[in-house]
């Protein structure tokens, strides 16, 4: 009796983990290039606010000591601060290439994936540029209030 509840379980263990997978598969997101390239967009601009969070931190660590006491500790909480930082571009670069892979849905007509690339990188380039503030733009904006 207890080997049968067991194998049941494992059963039910094997099942559950399928079941969670092809719901994470399926609801991924929208095979549409506009959709895919507004979502990459958006990533892009976090990734550049982190890369100028990173800079800036890389900024700090150049101004301390490693030789002082206190600034060693200190350049080790920037440096764990920066890998954070760091991990988290890996990750939001690994969502745009799940993202662009939806091209692979567009298959039915010989054009049809290279059609997707453009909507996509299009509705990408419009997210960024609406949306996105640069670097120059920041600090064009800095010092005109100066």
């Amino acid at each position: 009796m207890a080997t049968t509840q067991k194998k049941m379980k494992k059963l039910m263990t094997i099942f559950g983990a399928f079941l969670l997978a092809s719901f994470v598969l399926t609801s991924c997101g929208t095979k549409d290039p506009e959709k895919n390239g507004e979502k990459a967009g958006k990533i892009l601009c976090e990734l550049e606010e982190l890369k100028e969070e990173v800079d800036d931190l890389e900024d700090d660590i150049d101004d301390l000591e490693w030789d002082d006491d206190d600034e060693r500790k200190e350049i080790a909480d920037l440096e764990e601060q920066k890998f954070k930082l760091e991990l988290k571009g890996y990750e939001l670069r690994k969502n745009i290439a799940e993202l662009e892979n939806n091209k692979w849905s567009a298959i039915e007509d010989e054009d049809d994936k290279d059609d997707w690339m453009e909507d996509y990188r299009e509705a990408k380039a419009d997210y960024i540029e609406d949306n996105c503030e640069s670097r120059d733009s920041k600090r064009d904006r800095r010092d005109r209030d100066r």
